[in-house]
């Protein structure tokens, strides 16, 4: 297994709810290995759940992968998923009582939950993908790049019209948009 997943890997706890249950045996790294490609460099994993499926949240240089495993009933299963940077409007971190915190990774028309999260890890996680995110638009940094950042305040703005937002969270996510020009 290549070395930037694995120390993620051992770098990222379990998370147990209040009746010490885990629920984060999701995707080995072993299979997420062979998944994600050799050019790109591994700078978080979070393991979680989403719905009643364990995930683990990957960050890349280039993007997020998310990597769904059924814990409950083995048919259920949504796969693999693989988020640009691009598309991704806002990641914010919430806190749930007896589900550790949530991370909402918001594009255009669609927002990923991922819960069951140890609450300091998914703060790093949260603060890595931003920083790859911003590293990443800066790397792409030209008419392209600066047209693509009015279609995501566009897009934010849609949301925010549409009740999917809060004024807070839109007022947060524009501002990280507009800091990135």
């Amino acid at each position: 297994m290549r070395d930037d997943l694995r120390k993620a890997w051992e770098a990222s706890p379990e998370f147990k709810d209040r009746s010490n249950m885990n629920f984060t045996q999701g995707t080995p790294p072993e299979e997420m290995d062979t998944l994600i490609p050799q050019d790109e460099t591994v700078l978080c994993v979070i393991r979680a759940r989403q719905l009643a499926l364990n995930a683990n949240a990957v960050v890349t240089d280039k993007c997020i992968y998310i990597f769904r495993k059924a814990f409950l009933y083995k048919k259920i299963s949504k796969g693999n998923e693989t988020i640009p940077f691009s598309t991704i409007t806002g990641i914010t971190v919430g806190r749930v009582l007896s589900r550790g915190v949530v991370i909402s990774i918001t594009r255009a028309g669609n927002t990923d939950i991922i819960d069951y999260c140890d609450a300091a890890h998914a703060e790093k996680w949260v603060s890595v993908a931003r920083e790859a995110m911003s590293k990443a638009s800066k790397a792409g940094a030209g008419p392209s790049a600066q047209l693509d950042k009015v279609d995501q305040l566009s897009r934010l703005k849609d949301l925010f019209d549409s009740g999917v937002l809060t004024e807070a969270e839109f007022l947060e996510m524009k501002k990280n948009i507009i800091s990135s020009l």
